[in-house]
């Protein structure tokens, strides 16, 4: 089910809720993976209350890149976190040329 949560929001998706997604598909994978304390958070609501916006103040905000991101961390592997990337859409959401 998580995996076919961005096809849906991608048609709504703005910047707040993506920022909302984007926090809650973090800290899924961060708990699912058992590193919320290798990220500095106690607890799965830490890590939602401190994680960083990507899209806040984004004046060119693609909703796309946005739907990419969300997909990429639903699929990443505990592998794939334990070298410390997140897909670079994620980087690229809010594209300040």
């Amino acid at each position: 089910m998580r995996a076919l949560i961005p096809l849906l929001l991608a048609g709504c998706l703005n910047g707040d809720r993506f920022d909302s997604k984007w926090a809650e598909e973090r800290c899924a994978l961060l708990a699912e993976c058992e590193a919320l304390d290798l990220y500095g958070h106690s607890s799965q609501e830490q890590c939602l209350s401190e994680t960083a916006p990507l899209a806040e103040g984004c004046e060119s905000f693609d909703r796309e890149v946005a739907s990419d991101c969300l997909d990429g961390v639903d699929q990443m592997t505990c592998y794939r976190l334990l070298k410390g990337r997140f897909p670079n859409a994620c980087d690229q959401v809010c594209d300040e040329d």
